[in-house]
């Protein structure tokens, strides 16, 4: 299947991200194997492709993955939709920014119940388990950390690609997520298919379903849930020296122009790779280093070997490009709001 978006658009390489992540988790329809195991790539700047390396896939087989992951969620919404509190007031302890600060008693609380929602949804909905995992949680160790005088910092152990906006107390799995979840949860797999297309949109009156991917934009509530679903690609590991406080794959930081800014690298696959075979790209240097010189010099070609290395590296995986998205920053200093701006694509030379 063909779908249409933007090599310069985040939230379109999101889209093809996580729908292949659905798909993948879900291979069969009526005990009849689907898609082992499912690829992705670019035709052109303009068209994604899904797919299997046995067969293609419909529009129609891949909402039927997407409607079994919601049936899966609704069947254990009651536990996935447990919250704790902190600060008196109720959160999800599965998103990783949630407080500034938290007793010991919540630390507690929130620890338990996130521990048992994550064990109990690795064996029914490993998928969304993965998510969670992915978001990463908040840095307790943050006191310790370079440069951080003591000061506790709990939002640097959340994955960079989480930049839903924290007005109000709002928060990524409470508020986005899950409300994603119940508002696409009575579609049919006609409908959802009827949303993969663009035919069929519903933004909900919401200006912010991207939580990040895009900057703020009417955008269909079914496919900001399928995009969001792709963080789950992206793995958050804590970082317990240096002045970072978590680590998430995907994500570059370089000072460019005197200013010390954050990047989402995406590889931009030429032909089909499997979606095992895109996180390696994603995991692997090379990507990170033709970014980061291009961030530098606006010019890729550099000479040493390293970055030859990682050139010769990305063309044997079918990479000829790289999309570098600024982590743009807005919003106020006491509710930040985050957002990738339109991305810069760089060839490998």
């Amino acid at each position: 299947m063909k779908m249409s978006g933007s090599a310069r658009d985040l939230f379109s390489h999101m889209k093809l991200l996580g729908l292949a992540t659905i798909v993948s988790s879900y291979p069969t329809e009526g005990g009849v194997d689907l898609l082992s195991p499912v690829t992705v790539w670019w035709e052109s700047p303009d068209t994604m492709v899904l797919s299997s390396l046995t067969h293609d896939i419909s529009v129609e087989q891949a909402a039927a993955c997407v409607r079994a992951y919601l049936d899966d969620l609704a069947r254990d919404e009651k536990m996935i939709r447990r919250t704790v509190k902190v600060g008196g007031k109720d959160h999800s302890p599965l998103s990783p920014r949630i407080a500034k600060s938290m007793t010991d008693q919540e630390w507690t609380m929130y620890q338990g119940v996130r521990q048992e929602i994550i064990d109990h949804a690795e064996g029914n909905e490993p998928l969304f388990a993965r998510l969670v995992n992915a978001l990463g949680f908040p840095a307790y160790w943050s006191t310790s950390l370079e440069g951080a005088k003591g000061k506790l910092n709990l939002d640097s152990g959340a994955s960079q690609w989480e930049m839903a906006p924290r007005n109000s107390g709002s928060e990524f799995m409470k508020n986005k997520y899950l409300e994603h979840v119940r508002a696409c949860e009575q579609l049919s797999v006609d409908d959802i298919a009827a949303h993969i297309r663009g035919d069929e949109t519903d933004d909900c009156g919401k200006d912010r379903n991207a939580s990040g991917l895009h900057a703020p934009a009417y955008l269909d509530v079914l496919m900001s849930l399928v995009a969001l679903s792709g963080i789950a690609l992206f793995p958050t590991a804590m970082a317990t020296t240096g002045q970072v406080g978590s680590v998430s794959t995907a994500v570059t930081t370089q000072r460019v122009n005197g200013r010390k800014q954050t990047y989402f690298v995406l590889p931009i696959v030429n032909r089909a790779v499997t979606v095992e075979r895109y996180q390696a790209i994603c995991r692997n240097a090379g990507a990170y280093r033709i970014a980061n010189a291009a961030l530098q010099s606006s010019q890729v070609d550099v000479t040493d070997s390293l970055a030859e290395a990682s050139a010769s590296w990305l063309h044997a995986h079918d990479v000829d490009h790289v999309v570098a998205f600024q982590r743009f920053v807005g919003g106020s200093d006491s509710c930040p709001e985050y957002y990738a701006l339109e991305g810069e694509i760089y060839p490998v030379r």
